[in-house]
């Protein structure tokens, strides 16, 4: 007769749980993963009637009547925008670019409805043209099914590796919970080090070995706290290398949207011109606002070009000693017309003694030159600009404040970034991109100095740009 092979209480207990939430978790991902698949299917198929998509591979007067009931309507528009075709004569007739982008948003208002639509480039006698199906959004749940031509298997994939990650996440947590029962003195300390080890190698840092207080054994607690220490050091290393990251994509996608109107600005009065379809007597304001534009992304890339050099660490400095508050007095005897001409009211209060920095005066300038840019582009007129320097021990402090109004305390939070402007339309015909403040930020760090935003009220300003330097002896 055979022996059944005998196991512990423990290695029972821990296979049982480890099947059974292996059972419950495949059984909950089979069924989601159908359900899904099948109700994707089922609404994708309803909706598709109603897409561009379908619409224009069908017979298109069929479809009208179906779209009207809808109160909605077709039309077909030209690479200019301008109206081929339209199937309700009570419709907007006229498009502009911004009615475009509000459509495909489901933006787009008119009497008092919100509309959106989905687009689709289609051929009318050789020549490309865009269809469009307009609905009101009160009809559309999920856009993803209105466009299906927008949807693939990787949706669905998306769903399964979630759930299957939260399977893994939950399986887990109760492993690890019934290990800490069952398992004291040994095991726990050093299975907990092993996991914490593992997800070093994974680059998880989102995690600390727990405090185990039924555990007396001093080199535990010791290399408990060294461990600990470490992932804390990691996980912050981690989380500046993510912010940084995360500012670089933004970086990238707002250099994207300030580029994008002027280029195609551009873009639509070359080919226009080219075309002839612009009178000749009319071609100098059509060319003047190509000229425009185009100086708006050179200005653009330059400082784009700006704030990529000070970040490059191989990037010198040609260091002077400087009489900081010498060199503060003729900054501002520069910007005096300036702040004359918008009736501004300046208050100087700086030091005749001499206090010395080591800074690139060619370069420095530019931080003067955008702060007061800041102060005259975001600010009314009479308002009170006040400069001061104050010698503080080992640094020099330098003080720009203005009695305007305070700035938002969402945009205040962010204000040394990229592109962070009051401007929430992101107004490329606004020459205020936010990229000046960042540059200050940038230059005055490369000098080892330190700026920030106060925006504590005093009698002589509500708001001010403090910059802090290494002062020389």
């Amino acid at each position: 007769m055979i022996k059944n092979k005998q196991i512990t209480f423990k290695k029972f207990l821990f296979i049982s749980i480890i099947s059974i939430v292996l059972i419950v978790y495949v059984y909950n991902i089979l069924t989601s993963s159908i359900m899904e698949v099948v109700g994707n299917k089922i609404f994708s198929n309803i909706a598709h009637q109603y897409s561009a998509d379908y619409i224009f591979d069908e017979d298109l007067s069929e479809n009208e009547n179906k779209i009207k009931k809808l109160d909605g309507w077709i039309l077909i528009l030209n690479n200019d925008l301008s109206l081929s075709y339209i199937s309700d004569d009570n419709a907007p007739k006229v498009y502009s670019f911004d009615d475009i982008v509000n459509l495909n948003k489901g933006k787009y208002k008119y009497k008092d409805r919100t509309y959106f639509a989905s687009m689709k480039n289609i051929k009318k006698n050789g020549i490309n043209k865009y269809g469009v199906v307009v609905i009101p959004t009160k009809y559309i749940s999920n856009r993803v099914f209105v466009t299906p031509s927008m949807q693939d298997s990787g949706l669905i994939f998306l769903f399964f590796t979630l759930k299957v990650i939260l399977f893994i996440l939950g399986t887990f947590i109760i492993v690890l919970i019934f290990s800490k029962v069952l398992h004291r003195k040994l095991y726990n300390p050093l299975s907990e080090l092993e996991m914490g080890f593992k997800k070093l190698k994974k680059e998880d840092y989102s995690f600390s070995l727990r405090k185990q207080e039924y555990n007396n054994i001093s080199e535990f607690d010791f290399i408990q706290n060294e461990f600990n220490s470490t992932v804390k050091s990691l996980r912050e290393f981690q989380k500046e290398r993510l912010e940084n990251e995360k500012r670089r994509i933004q970086l990238f996608i707002d250099i994207r949207h300030d580029l994008k109107t002027p280029i195609t600005v551009i873009k639509g009065f070359s080919e226009a011109l080219i075309n002839g379809r612009i009178p000749i007597e009319s071609s100098k304001k059509y060319l003047e606002s190509i000229d425009k534009n185009a100086s708006n992304i050179d200005t653009l890339l330059n400082e784009l070009s700006e704030i990529i050099e000070y970040e490059d660490y191989s990037y010198s400095l040609n260091l002077e000693k400087i009489d900081f508050c010498e060199f503060t007095r003729n900054a501002i005897i520069d910007f005096l017309p300036i702040f004359e001409q918008n009736e501004m009211n300046v208050i100087i209060n700086i030091p005749y003694e001499k206090l010395y920095v080591k800074i690139d005066k060619n370069i420095f300038s530019r931080v003067f030159k955008n702060l007061m840019k800041n102060i005259i582009d975001h600010n009314e007129k009479y308002i009170t600009v006040y400069f001061s320097i104050e010698n503080c021990f080992e640094k020099v402090k330098l003080i720009i404040g203005d009695s305007g109004n305070k700035i938002n305390e969402k945009l205040a939070k962010n204000i040394f970034e990229p592109f962070v402007t009051n401007d929430t339309s992101r107004n490329t015909s606004n020459k205020n991109r936010g990229l000046g403040l960042s540059i200050a930020k940038k230059i005055v760090e490369k000098h080892n100095g330190k700026i920030f935003l106060n925006q504590n009220n005093t009698e002589l300003y509500n708001k001010s740009f403090i910059i802090e330097l290494n002062k020389l002896n």
